[in-house]
């Protein structure tokens, strides 16, 4: 069976918070480093500018589980993968794409996903 996520400090430092990192802190970085492992993606990859469809899909599902596990700012969290932002819609459209692509009522790559990382348990911090 797959292991679930270790908590661990991550190398990335968030500019605008605090540096003493927060429940939500971590458990962002551990589902930021979750879906990364799930696309075989490493984590400074999905932080560059990248436009390649994994990656793009790999940053919006981070977003998205994030925003929904935690409560992170919507700042915070686009601060997460493009440190140099200080812009909320990053983040915006990320989890918009993702909600979007979930409410549709054919099957899709993005719900498939999103679907596939629930019932594996790959958020698990028990």
């Amino acid at each position: 069976g797959r292991k679930p996520p270790i908590f661990t400090m991550s190398p990335y430092i968030i500019p605008g918070l605090p540096t003493k990192p927060t429940i939500d802190t971590i458990v962002a970085e551990n589902i930021a480093n979750a879906v990364c492992r799930y696309f075989g993606i490493a984590r400074d990859v999905v932080n560059k500018r990248n436009r390649k469809y994994e990656i793009v899909m790999c940053r919006q599902i981070s977003m998205y589980f994030i925003k929904k596990e935690t409560l992170l700012s919507l700042q915070s969290i686009a601060k997460m993968f493009s440190p140099a932002t200080t812009d909320h819609t990053t983040a915006i459209h990320g989890i918009t794409q993702v909600k979007n692509q979930l409410s549709l009522p054919v099957m899709n790559r993005c719900k498939e996903i999103v679907e596939d990382i629930i019932n594996k348990n790959l958020l698990s911090y028990d």
